[in-house]
């Protein structure tokens, strides 16, 4: 090979891992470790990268990027990193005016999974409550002015990010089962998290402020506020969750088993933010409660 066949492969290949997101992965993990082994933040701890789990009835299994797990409580966090498509690197999220009855402030949902006389149980349930600034349901990606990556994918992003979490969230789920990982008595919490190259903005826009006859806002202009993190409410379908999904404790209507089966909250940081938001991220189990 000559030294010109050389450097072509090595541009190529250069290109290839940023392209797929590894060269990102491994640079957000190593800024997790540090934190931590420099004694400036002992929080989290890293456990492992490219985790395989599966949901077996499915019987198709993934890899979770890393794991990060809390040095004072059974809180793991499980990371999907996004490198997004440079063209539409612009990530949007909105509010819905109506998700279900009776609601009168966000909650952060969390797959919860517990050990009791031998018995391994697992269920959705509430860490804790957020602010209204914090939370929302409605994510789309917007065009920037950056060249997009030849063999990029237009549009759906954040989507196949949140079903790709939440998948390997279930598959944790399944693990837990399988494995004696739980100690007899106690609880453990799942967060799925998205972390991204994406630029990160939010509006405050009414959705339900729309001319009923053309279904077009009726605000010509949308405010839109720069954040380095938000709470996405994401309603994962039945078709991601976890073989072990049958629990019937609580109360059993509609607006009950939204919370308690599948709306989960998917922290989604962009990456010059990780190190801030692991320091801020500071949750424990004092608050955790049960899905009504």
């Amino acid at each position: 090979m000559t030294i010109s066949e050389n450097q072509n492969v090595s541009n190529s290949f250069r290109k290839v891992l940023n392209r797929h997101g590894y060269a990102f992965q491994y640079s957000s993990v190593r800024i997790a470790d540090e934190l931590f082994s420099k004694g400036s933040f002992n929080r989290w701890i890293f456990q492992a990268s490219e985790f395989p789990v599966e949901i077996a009835r499915r019987n198709k299994g993934t890899r979770i990027d890393f794991i990060l797990r809390s040095s004072r409580y059974p809180i793991y966090l499980l990371f999907e990193c996004k490198r997004a498509n440079p063209s539409i690197k612009n990530w949007c999220f909105a509010k819905a005016p109506y998700v279900r009855r009776n609601r009168t402030e966000e909650q952060f949902f969390v797959e919860t999974i517990k050990s009791n006389n031998g018995e391994v149980s697992s269920m959705g349930m509430i860490l804790r409550s957020l602010n209204q600034n914090e939370s929302f349901h409605i994510a789309l990606e917007v065009k920037s002015s950056e060249k997009g990556d030849n063999d990029g994918k237009g549009t759906g992003e954040i989507e196949d990010a949140a079903g790709q979490v939440c998948y390997g969230l279930n598959g944790m789920v399944e693990l837990f089962h399988n494995y004696p990982l739980v100690e007899q008595g106690k609880q453990v919490v799942l967060v799925p998290i998205i972390l991204t190259t994406a630029n990160i903005w939010t509006s405050s826009v009414d959705l339900g402020a729309a001319d009923i006859n053309n279904g077009e806002l009726i605000t010509p202009q949308i405010q839109l506020d720069s954040k380095q993190w938000v709470y996405f409410q994401y309603h994962q379908s039945p078709g991601l969750k976890n073989s072990f999904s049958n629990n019937i404790s609580g109360r059993n209507e509609i607006e009950s088993i939204l919370d308690r089966e599948y709306i989960r909250t998917i922290p989604i940081v962009t990456a010059n933010a990780i190190s801030d938001f692991l320091q801020y991220f500071d949750d424990d189990l004092y608050n955790l409660r049960e899905v009504y």
